[in-house]
C-alpha cells in the first residue's frame, strides 16, 4: 500500500507567496543628490568687504523693499505661505525687479523641513541669488539681461 504524499502547508505557502510579495515590494534604488549652498562669512573675523560676507549682503539689502513671510508652528498654514513665497520669488525672477527682495523669517517653531522646502523651491525654479542670514532666508532678483 502506497502512502499519500504529505505537503508541508506553511512551506508551500512560503514557496508560492514569498516570490510574489518580493516582486511587489522590491526595494527601490534611491538616488542621493548633493546641494551646494554657500553661506556668507561672519564679518567679525575678516576685514570688511572681503568676499561674500554678512556686510556685503546687508549692503545689497539697503534701500530695497523687503516682502517678509513669517513661518510659524502651524504646518498647514506654512504650506500656503511657502506657496506664496514661491510665487513671489518667481515674480522677482521673471520681472527682474531689483528694487524688491522676498524674505522668509524662520521662527523657533520652524523645522528643518521648512528650510529644505525653501531650498527645494530655489532649485526647482532655478533661482540663482538667494542666501540665509541668521533666521532670514532672502531671495534676490536676477540681474536683467539685454534683449
Amino acid at each position: 500500500m502506497k502512502r499519500p504524499k504529505l505537503f508541508y502547508t506553511p512551506g508551500m505557502i512560503s514557496l508560492l507567496v514569498l516570490p510574489v510579495l518580493l516582486y511587489i515590494y522590491q526595494p527601490s534604488i534611491k538616488e542621493y543628490t548633493v546641494l551646494r549652498f554657500i553661506l556668507p562669512k561672519d564679518d567679525s573675523q575678516l576685514p570688511s568687504h572681503s568676499g561674500y560676507t554678512y556686510s556685503v549682503v546687508r549692503d545689497v539689502l539697503k534701500g530695497k523693499k523687503i516682502h517678509t513671510i513669517y513661518l510659524g508652528e502651524h504646518n498647514d498654514v506654512n504650506e500656503k505661505k511657502l506657496a506664496l513665497f514661491a510665487r513671489e520669488a518667481l515674480k522677482l525672477k521673471f520681472y527682474s525687479d531689483t528694487t524688491q527682495v522676498v524674505g522668509v523669517y524662520l521662527s523657533e517653531e520652524s523645522t528643518y523641513g521648512n528650510f529644505v522646502q525653501l531650498v527645494n523651491i530655489m532649485v526647482r525654479d532655478k533661482h540663482k541669488r538667494y542666501t540665509l542670514i541668521g533666521d532670514y532666508f532672502y531671495v534676490f532678483s536676477e540681474v536683467p539681461t539685454e534683449l
